[in-house]
């Protein structure tokens, strides 16, 4: 049974993977594009089923003003609302740096302040992508690492992770925090990080005294930012995944000051989706589970995402938050 559609933010590309005017983006059952458009944005998200004959506009319409031509009959479709009878849908996009994120919905509900609180994490630090890869498991996994306290010693050689307790928040998003203590800063060269796990084997733990701050905050059940350090001016990873009809597809950026040492952060970010895709693309998740309390950080998770509004749930809602998102 597939994930359904949850009503928050989906990061659906970098911009350097838009290379023409229209891009084709499948959600679930969604056939949508991404368009360039004319606005402050840039990018768009519509329908991309055109409402004459049902043909994918994304594959082979022309992009002309704020239409596409159909590539069927070459009838003019409007893109977002509008009085002429062929339009597609629009959806709230926000574009910040090399991210492309939008929403199915206009509902208030699922918005869990990403408009607001996504910036002001970010502050003047810069993006870098990183990653984008596939997984055959559930969406709901990748999210879940960063809540997966117990994981980070056996998957990521962390010797040492301090007591931590996912919160869920008034505004709708999940946040946890705490500390990992390693032998050396979290981001230094990995030739290094290697080194020294070969040299320290099972030492390390005794040998770690270095304390990083470690915060994640998961703004739906599918987009987390997560930061390492104690300086209040740390890097900060963006992990989010859309799903595909085999599992999912994955994509990370970097978001660091200047002087940070973002190679060696993306070479961080590289390793550790290998270590984790192992144990994803050789999982069962059919499988039944036997979670106690050490999953309390993983149930927590679980939770926020059954309970994270759905595509649909405010269906008769008027629309009000389309313009809004698009003009912040």
């Amino acid at each position: 049974m597939k994930d359904a559609l949850h009503a928050g933010w989906y990061l659906i590309a970098f911009t350097d993977e838009l290379t023409q005017d229209l891009t084709p983006l499948r959600l679930g059952d969604r056939r949508l594009m991404i368009a360039r458009t004319d606005d402050e944005q840039g990018y768009g998200l519509f329908d991309a089923t055109c409402p004459h004959r049902g043909a994918n506009l994304a594959f082979g319409g022309e992009l002309k003003d704020n239409c596409v031509v159909c590539p069927f009959h070459g009838r003019r479709v409007m893109l977002g609302e509008s009085d002429k009878p062929l339009s597609v849908r629009g959806y709230p996009t926000r574009v910040f740096g090399p991210l492309v994120f939008a929403r199915l919905t206009d509902q208030a509900e699922g918005e869990a302040t990403f408009s607001e609180s996504f910036p002001e994490i970010l502050g003047d630090r810069t993006i870098t992508p990183a990653i984008t890869t596939e997984f055959t498991v559930p969406i709901s996994y990748v999210v879940e690492n960063a809540f997966d306290i117990e994981h980070f010693t056996p998957v990521h050689d962390v010797p040492r992770v301090g007591d931590m307790e996912a919160k869920l928040h008034d505004e709708g998003f999940l946040q946890i925090g705490g500390s990992f203590t390693t032998v050396e800063q979290p981001w230094i060269d990995m030739r290094m990080a290697v080194a020294l796990q070969q040299f320290l084997g099972d030492t390390r733990a005794k040998s770690a005294q270095t304390q990083s701050g470690f915060r994640a905050t998961a703004f739906s059940p599918t987009l987390v930012a997560t930061s390492f350090g104690s300086t209040g001016k740390d890097p900060v990873i963006i992990t989010a995944a859309i799903p595909t009809e085999t599992g999912c597809q994955v994509r990370v950026s970097v978001a660091a000051f200047p002087g940070d040492p973002v190679e060696h952060i993306v070479n961080g970010s590289k390793l550790a989706m290998k270590q984790d895709g192992e144990i994803w693309n050789n999982l069962d998740p059919d499988a039944p589970t036997q979670m106690d309390e050490r999953d309390a950080n993983i149930i927590a998770y679980h939770s926020f995402c059954e309970e994270f509004p759905k595509v649909g749930d405010a269906a008769a809602a008027a629309p009000r938050l389309l313009q809004a998102a698009n003009d912040a």
